[in-house]
């Protein structure tokens, strides 16, 4: 995110060498390609580098022996790629998913990436995103997120499908809405099409995923007037969990409907803004899905043991 010059989530840092550019798919003037993360960070220098630290405090800790560098592999690449580690005992490129991995004799907690030119060549290094993995049992969680975007946004990554086959959901949990029922404008129909085209995009690579939808967080236009929008938003993903066979999770009556967001402020869990959430409310928000996630699975292992 920081090598894009966009917000980096709190649990690592990135620091880097090199001019960097950095393109979103919610942002119409940028024109680039884009994979599963919906941001490219691209450089044209003859020598950059990047490198993450996670920071240990009060987070989840977070090692890894294994990194999947997602960026332009093609025949007219010059750029050689290289993981500065004593530790890397296996390299191999998939040329046709777009991707280096790099195995590590042991987990590591840091990574630092040398990308370099091997000739002169005008040419550019698109990082398109990276995977981190262990071997150690339990659930494998991949985000993304993008300032601004909207179901569309996500319809320009033209490598999203191919991306995606290097990390195949089991499930998929949609909270994408915010930003399209913003716009006064917003269209219903477009909105549960959107949609439809990202569900068969992910079940292209796996046919049995599954999927939650999640509605809208209650929110304000312009400060001033409650968004109503986020009730035809809710519509469409009860529409969308019945036709896709899928699970829905109705944040937005959760948090007590239209107005609501006025009261998460008071308490200090929404921002001025009256449409994000402060860290604390996005943390309930994250402990009410859990429990509702948990209550169901609960049920469902006591009728299938």
């Amino acid at each position: 995110y920081k090598l894009a010059k966009t917000n980096n989530p709190y649990y690592y840092d990135v620091s880097y060498t090199g001019e960097w550019n950095g393109y979103r798919n919610s942002v119409s003037k940028h024109k680039a390609i884009w994979g599963v993360s919906g941001i490219t960070a691209s450089t044209t220098d003859s020598v950059a580098s990047f490198k993450i630290n996670f920071r240990g405090d009060n987070t989840p800790f977070y090692d890894f022996k294994r990194i999947k560098i997602f960026y332009n592999i093609d025949s007219s690449s010059n750029y050689c790629l290289q993981l500065l580690s004593d530790s890397v005992v296996f390299i191999s490129t998939n040329y046709e998913v777009g991707y280096t991995v790099f195995e590590l004799a042991n987990n590591a907690n840091m990574l630092e990436f040398l990308i370099y030119k091997t000739d002169t060549t005008k040419n550019q290094f698109d990082l398109y995103g990276i995977s981190i993995e262990n071997d150690d049992p339990g659930i494998v969680y991949n985000a993304i997120g993008v300032n601004g975007a909207s179901t569309s946004s996500y319809l320009r990554c033209t490598l999203f499908e191919q991306h995606l086959q290097a990390i195949p959901p089991d499930l998929v949990i949609f909270c994408i809405g915010i930003n399209d029922a913003y716009d006064p404008g917003f269209c219903k129909l477009c909105y549960e099409n959107n949609y439809d085209t990202l569900v068969t995009w992910i079940k292209n690579v796996n046919p049995n995923a599954n999927f939650l939808f999640v509605t809208n967080n209650d929110s304000y236009y312009k400060k001033k007037y409650p968004n109503k929008r986020a009730e035809i938003a809710r519509e469409v993903m009860i529409n969308l969990a019945t036709k896709h066979h899928a699970a829905m999770w109705d944040m937005y009556n959760v948090m007590g409907g239209l107005g609501s967001i006025k009261i998460w402020q008071k308490n200090g869990l929404a921002k001025t803004d009256k449409i994000h959430l402060t860290t604390d409310g996005y943390k309930l928000m994250g402990d009410l899905m859990f429990a509702a996630l948990m209550k169901d699975y609960t049920t469902y292992f006591k009728h299938n043991q």
